[in-house]
């Protein structure tokens, strides 16, 4: 989930099974790539310290 006005921008993501992130950006030359990115990495780097697997989505399809 993603949230923007003029002031910040603000993302909310799955982080590992048990977690989610919140990443508040107050600087405007950062996109939302680059943090999305970075979220990313930073999952893939927990789940490594945790042992555990990827996150599964909250509703998912049979």
């Amino acid at each position: 989930m993603q949230l923007s006005n003029g002031i910040f921008s603000a993302y909310i993501d799955v982080f590992t099974p048990n977690t989610y992130v919140m990443v508040v950006i107050s600087d405007p030359n950062i996109t939302p790539a680059i943090t999305l990115l970075n979220i990313k990495n930073a999952r893939k780097h927990f789940e490594k310290l945790e042992g555990v697997r990827q996150p599964q989505p909250l509703l998912a399809t049979q």
